[in-house]
């Protein structure tokens, strides 16, 4: 799902770097991902590695739906085999992840990170199913990296980066320009080996977030994670509500019964009552000792 093709730039100096720490979300995500590009370099003189990690971290439509890999949806994001791809994708974690982290809080930017990653895997595996002479298998966070390139867009549309190096621009129109070819991409198939669509569902899932707010674990605010989890707790509330007032309407209906009852016994005596009314009146008398 690489990147690696495509030149990058010097960002613009815009005050205090943020430096590189394990204790961060990217940190951590850097780190998962050196250590399964070593495992991958250490393959290349192990044939049974090779294919354990052939299978279990690649993603491809016969390895999901045929052999039921649905983990490689999410494994293959961490696994990188060429440097520059892995290079290039950590770069652009690094440059954008980690303020995207301190906005999100790291919990919603690691659900960003998994979420974007399988959904640009799952996009993959559907176009390599329809089209399957034209794709192969993937790898990379490449998928990821999209979704953080559009959700950091909205955020800092007119940050200004330098794209090859060498030409300025806005942040909006670097993100416009990646997704612009991968639409190019999708639609020529057979004149590249990239794996556009997953690079599109990546940044179909980072508009996506972005626009709806969505926020799994929100604290404050009125993010969708934040709505929907007060739409159950609202329902909830007003199960119990309901509950509560059948059950006070229930008991207004019984006491005024049971003075009806004891009304006619005081005029026409105990013997006046019909078997269901006594046991209505032991019911009751049973009801109020609990």
């Amino acid at each position: 799902m690489g990147l690696e093709n495509r030149d990058y730039y010097a960002e613009e100096t815009r005050g205090a770097r943020r430096p590189f720490r394990v204790s961060t979300v990217t940190g951590w995500v850097i780190l998962i991902n050196i250590a399964v590009f070593v495992l991958w370099q250490i393959a290349r003189s192990s044939d049974s590695l090779r294919e354990l990690m052939s299978a279990n971290f690649t993603v491809g439509a016969e390895g999901v739906f045929g052999e039921l890999r649905v983990h490689t949806l999410l494994t293959a994001v961490f696994s990188h085999i060429q440097p520059l791809h892995i290079l290039f994708n950590m770069l652009f974690f690094w440059w954008f992840g980690r303020e995207l982290e301190t906005i999100y809080g790291r919990k919603d930017y690691l659900a960003l990170l998994l979420i974007s990653g399988g959904i640009a895997s799952l996009a993959h595996v559907l176009f390599q199913a329809a089209m399957p002479d034209e794709m192969g298998p993937a790898l990379g966070a490449s998928g990821a990296v999209m979704a953080v390139v559009v959700a950091y867009a909205f955020f800092f549309p007119n940050r200004r980066v330098y794209f090859y190096g060498i030409f300025p621009m806005t942040v909006k129109w670097l993100a416009i320009i990646y997704v612009g070819t991968d639409l190019l991409g999708v639609m020529n198939p057979s004149e590249s080996h990239v794996a556009h669509a997953a690079h599109l569902g990546g940044a179909l899932t980072g508009l996506l977030w972005y626009k709806l707010d969505f926020r799994l674990f929100p604290d404050s605010g009125t993010g969708l994670g934040n709505r929907i989890a007060g739409f159950f707790r609202n329902a909830a509330a007003r199960r119990r509500a309901r509950k509560a007032e059948s059950a006070r309407r229930d008991a207004s209906r019984t006491e005024e019964r049971v003075d009806a009852l004891l009304e006619k016994i005081g005029r026409e005596g105990l013997a006046s009552l019909t078997d269901e009314e006594r046991k209505f009146l032991q019911g009751a008398s049973s009801r109020y000792r609990s």
